[in-house]
């Protein structure tokens, strides 16, 4: 299923895989770039693991800054829709970030699941104006978590990229 803005891969198990930036997404009235294979990593941890996924398929609103994209909207509607205990939001950090895959949980995902994320690098979102997909679906108390994955960590022929799927399926094992 898909539109001109997003694909939506069907699932069976009740956890959602998103990439929001898969295309390059309007921020503030600039064109931001994308987040080079996180579509990729979307559709074949989907595949691996039965997840739903949605996938950015064009240019349009930046999903995570504005609530009022068709991305988010859609989101929401999945979520509610297919009972999703697990958001799993894929995101792209630059080479030059120093820590290979960040996590970060909203607390909803802290209060309940914080043992997953034992040994794995985490960080707090910023507390500024800004609602990430992840924070705001801790209004309606669904676990999320945003994964920031560094460049060389999202290039498709490398063992670094075997590492992330391999790391962003032991997450999701824990919600089958």
């Amino acid at each position: 299923m898909s539109n001109e803005l997003f694909k939506i891969i069907k699932g069976s198990i009740p956890v959602l895989l998103s990439a929001p930036h898969n295309f390059p997404q309007i921020r503030n009235d600039r064109i931001k770039s994308r987040d080079t294979n996180t579509g990729q990593i979307v559709n074949e941890l989907c595949s691996a693991t039965g997840c739903w996924g949605i996938i950015s398929t064009s240019v349009q609103k930046d999903p995570n800054w504005y609530k009022d994209s068709e991305f988010r909207i859609e989101l929401f509607k999945l979520v509610t829709k297919n009972k999703i205990d697990l958001v799993l939001d894929v995101h792209g950090k630059k080479i030059d970030y120093e820590k290979e895959v960040v996590f970060y949980p909203n607390k909803t995902f802290t209060g309940l699941h914080s043992k997953i994320l034992t040994n794995l690098n985490q960080a707090n979102f910023i507390n500024d104006s800004q609602l990430t997909i992840c924070e705001h679906l801790n209004e309606f108390k669904i676990s999320a978590l945003e994964a920031e994955i560094r460049r060389d960590y999202r290039e498709i022929d490398s063992n670094e990229y075997q590492i992330t799927l391999g790391v962003l399926k032991g997450i999701i094992e824990k919600f089958r």
